[in-house]
């Protein structure tokens, strides 16, 4: 009967849905027909009625019937219509993930046609952040989460759980990420005493909405084992320094130290956490211990350490010190008579004095026992320093033991680079002595690089404190440095300096030109058009070469010029040029010599002698010589005969003239000659000696005697022919030779007497 019960109440509940469902598309179906119930012929509802969905909003669209209505009303509740004119209607403020039944009415004066129904569900959104996120069991190692659903109608696909953590006893983070259905989750491999934060985030299709996060510390462990660093025995107590455990798993609430012996025996001692050293006394001198240390969180006692073994000590003599360095620092070490029982503690001093700057120094220190070679390494040593270092014992000073050791020279320290100087191409460069040698310096180098990188270095030894660089780039930024040398090395490098070299006129671009008489030039350039000048100054200095008159010129000209012209000069001039710039010492010069012009016409041509054949003229230099004299040309003619000319030397100032014809005039013409050609013309005229009274008788009685020697000879001649036919026709004729040309002679004289 039972059975039968429970069966009727399945069927029932099996039942009741088809039933629903059912009466739903009864309903559906009336409304349908309810529709075309109301209908006129011709008339008729909205055609092709189509809906758009979004989150919040359902876009209803459709087309008109035949016969267009007066208006159209939508229907998406039982309770929600609205009227429109249009062919399309939103409905807005939906939820996300609804469904909604929708259907639109052609609304005529006298009839209401409704379309079938059409279902719609609204698109979904992201979701809302989860409910609150609360922890349900805190472990060490793991956390079990729990969240509320979302507020929302949309499906949830999923959750997003990310969580991070940060150990709290060290500096370590880290984080996960994982992903679940159901509404809580368990988070495993935490470390131990971890604040860790959960983030929870629900996911739609269309993906994760916002999160919602706890957060909680995971519970502490037993931490791990302390390192012990170092025990120092003393007489009847030790020193213990450790290290906290690796894993503190916790806040480390105390430690705890044992000193166990041989036999079993032990002392311990227990201190905060937040202490890493103590001092463990009611020890017996000389007798050997295990150390170890163990650590405790509020999860209880870790592991103790490794032990250290120590022998506590009393407090015996050195027997024997020995000095060496190590590296650069120097070295004591040292040993005990008795390595049982060595003392607690060693008193260490010495005496230092540098050799570089005769200064004494002096330190002490105190050296724990140790069961191993005792050593003190005096740090930061000054090199090339003597060391006198003495070892003793509490209660034994006076039986120390000392020795001593030179230290290495070590690397100089930066020297002190003063401000650079330039001149031009060069840079020059002072600086001083490291602060600290740290031993004798034997050279230093200068670094110097362009704006490029490139680089190039001098060399300087020791006492020398400058060092110019030459043949540098023009308007080039260069930086210097300077560094020190020991034979230990080479130290750091000093201070930078920056320099930037100064613009000059280049040597080779300065050229002179005198290709004109009157006139030189000269042309410059700088070495770079990077960085122009003020002003040049350009000194002129003359010398005419056929006067030795000199003068001297000077003028300031822009930066930007590149030539310069000296006019008004004599010809045949030399020209010296110097240029320098405004403000400076250096200067580049070139010379020239102007061109020759032809001379002037010589001066003082007179006439010093003449006779009736001869004429001796006499002349001085011309006031413009205007260049180097070559020769003199001089040239002398009378009447209309052609001139006769003769070049005499540039030395000669006279000459005599001879074969003239007495009592002739002469017109004489002098002209210099230089590389430039023939001057102008200094002239006279001269007048030979006549014939005297004298030689007229003396050529009339030569004339008389002459005949009576013709007229004898002709009577000679005559009876010669007589005597030899042969010989008197050629006799004869000779004679007449003679006398016609004597004829010819005396008419000559007498024409021009």
């Amino acid at each position: 009967m039972l059975c039968v019960r429970i069966w009727t109440l399945v069927s029932l509940l099996m039942l009741g849905p088809l039933l629903l469902s059912a009466a739903e598309d009864h309903e559906t179906q009336q409304r349908e027909n309810k529709a075309s119930d109301n209908c006129i012929d011709g008339l008729g509802p909205p055609e092709n009625v189509t809906v758009e969905s979004t989150p919040h909003s359902l876009y209803v669209s459709w087309d008109p019937p035949a016969e267009e209505p007066n208006y159209y009303t939508v229907t998406w509740a039982a309770t929600e219509e609205d009227v429109t004119y249009e062919t399309f209607y939103v409905v807005d403020g939906l939820e996300p993930c609804k469904t909604h039944q929708l259907s639109v009415t052609s609304v005529y004066s006298n009839a209401k046609c409704e379309s079938s129904l059409i279902r719609s569900t609204t698109n979904a959104t992201v979701p809302p952040e989860p409910g609150k996120c609360s922890f349900s069991e805190v472990y060490s190692n793991a956390l079990e989460v729990e969240w509320g659903s979302p507020e929302t109608s949309c499906h949830i696909q999923n959750y997003s759980i990310s969580w991070l953590w940060d150990i709290l006893w060290m500096d370590s983070q880290d984080s996960g990420e994982s992903y679940t259905t159901r509404l809580y989750f368990t988070l495993t491999a935490l470390p131990p005493y971890a604040n860790v934060t959960v983030e929870v985030a629900a996911a739609t299709e269309v993906g994760f909405g916002p999160s919602t996060a706890c957060w909680q510390v995971t519970s502490a462990d037993e931490p791990g084992a302390p390192d012990i660093e170092n025990v120092t025995p003393y007489e009847g107590s030790a020193s213990v320094t450790w290290s906290p455990p690796e894993e503190a798993n916790g806040i480390i609430t105390e430690y705890e130290v044992v000193f166990e012996d041989k036999d079993g025996t032990y002392v311990n001692t227990t201190v905060d956490g937040d202490v890493q050293t103590t001092l463990v006394e009611d020890l017996e001198p000389c007798e050997s211990y295990d150390v170890s240390v163990k650590a405790r969180t509020e999860a209880g006692w870790g592991p103790f350490s490794d032990t250290w073994s120590t022998t506590i000590t009393g407090n015996v003599p050195v027997d024997e010190v020995n000095c060496d360095t190590d590296h650069l620092n120097v070295k004591v070490c040292w040993e005990s008579s008795s390595t049982k029982c060595p003392a607690s503690v060693y008193n260490v001093t010495w005496v230092a004095s540098v050799l570089w700057t005769n200064e004494t120094l002096s330190g002490n220190d105190q050296v724990p026992w140790k069961d191993e070679e005792m050593c003190l390494v005096i740090e930061d040593s000054v090199p090339l320093t003597i060391y006198t270092i003495c070892v003793s014992v509490d209660d034994h000073a006076e039986e120390g033991k000392c020795c001593s050791q030179l230290s290495p020279e070590g690397v100089p320290g930066p020297p002190l680079l003063q401000e650079l100087q330039t001149e031009e191409r060069t840079i020059i460069v002072s600086w001083r002595d490291p602060v600290d040698k740290n031993g004798i310096i034997d050279v230093y180098v200068i670094t110097w690089y362009d704006s490029t990188g490139a680089s190039d270095e001098n060399y300087e030894g020791i006492g020398t404190y400058t060092n110019t660089i030459y043949g540098l780039a023009a308007c080039e930024t260069y930086s210097v440095v300077v560094k020190a040398h020991t034979s230990g090395g080479f130290g750091n490098d000093s201070n930078t300096e920056i320099a930037v070299t100064d613009n000059y006129i280049a040597e080779s671009s300065i050229a002179c030109d005198g290709q004109e008489s009157r006139e030189a030039e000269v042309a410059w350039s700088l070495a770079s058009q990077d960085c122009p000048v003020t002003e040049f100054i350009i000194l002129w200095n003359t010398k005419v070469l056929w006067t030795d008159d000199n003068g001297n010129y000077s003028e300031t000209v822009p930066g930007n010029a590149t030539t310069s012209v000296l006019s008004n000069l004599e010809p045949y001039t030399q020209v010296d040029v110097c240029i320098s710039i405004v403000g400076r010492k250096s200067s580049v010069c070139c010379f020239t010599i102007t061109q020759e012009e032809v001379p002037s016409k010589p001066t003082e041509l007179q006439l010093v002698n003449t006779t009736t054949t001869t004429a001796t003229v006499s002349w001085s230099l011309p006031e413009h010589l205007n260049g180097v004299l070559y020769r003199w040309h001089l040239t002398w003619s009378w009447r209309n005969e052609s001139a006769i000319e003769t070049d005499l030397g540039a030395s000669q100032m006279q000459y005599t003239i001879v074969n003239l014809l007495p009592g002739t005039t002469y017109y004489i013409r002098l002209r210099a000659r230089t590389g430039a050609g023939l001057g102008d013309s200094a002239t006279i005229d001269i007048t030979t000696g006549k014939t005297s009274s004298y030689r007229i008788g003396t050529i009339v009685g030569a004339s008389v005697g002459l005949l009576v020697l013709v007229a004898a000879v002709g009577c000679g001649v005559y009876f010669y022919r007589k005597r030899s036919r042969t010989k008197a026709p050629s006799l004869v004729s000779d004679m007449e030779l003679e006398a016609t040309e004597a004829r010819d002679t005396h008419d000559t004289y007498s024409s021009e007497l």
